[in-house]
């Protein structure tokens, strides 16, 4: 037989999870007086990650809200650094001059805030100089989260069978939901060092 409304276990949260975590959690609606499942999912899964599909399920009420504007301010950012003299390529499908433009066009109905720039070739200590002046972007991999960030790339591309011929170093960009004219005047305060 069903549970009834009140002791129903919220599978959505389960499968966001599991999806973006690798792990599978739920939660109960804790109005009903069998406490089972909650006592049951403490000892498998640990009261630690309870609290992380709470969390992972508040932030996917805003999630749309935030993809949108990531997205938005990324499209501002990528078109701005597009033209500027020490980038010799800015790797976002949103450019019409992309060349994988039409594709992207074809299949997807936006973007994230994630895309790549290949600067104009420079030495190592130009590149630490440039990232060392940021100071909006932080230095990490948390793509997803609400901050801008920025990585080192090319390091991580000489490792592979056949790496890819650059131009110069590759910057990834994660843009988040600060204000878009803010962290353009960062990227070009980093970009003077760069020089």
């Amino acid at each position: 037989d069903a549970p009834d409304t009140n002791k129903r276990i919220g599978w959505a949260a389960a499968a966001a999870f599991l999806i973006l975590w690798g792990c599978a959690v739920g939660y109960l609606d804790t109005r009903g007086a069998d406490w089972t499942f909650p006592l049951i999912s403490m000892g498998v899964f640990g009261i630690a990650l309870s609290g992380l599909a709470w969390l992972l399920t508040r932030g996917l009420r805003t999630l749309d809200l935030r993809v949108k504007e990531q997205s938005r301010s990324a499209a501002v950012i990528a078109e701005r650094l597009r033209g500027h003299p020490a980038i010799s390529a800015v790797l976002y499908p949103g450019l019409p001059d992309h060349p994988g433009h039409a594709i992207w066009k074809r299949d997807f109905l936006g973007s994230s805030g994630l895309f790549s720039v290949i600067l104009k070739p420079a030495s190592r200590k130009a590149v630490a100089a440039l990232l060392d002046n940021l100071q909006l972007f932080g230095l990490g991999y948390s793509w997803g989260g609400f901050e801008s960030l920025i990585t080192l790339e090319t390091h991580q591309l000489r490792a592979r069978k056949a790496p890819p011929t650059l131009a110069g170093p590759l910057l990834r960009l994660h843009i988040g939901l600060e204000d878009p004219a803010d962290l353009i005047a960062d990227l070009e305060q980093g970009l003077m060092a760069w020089r």
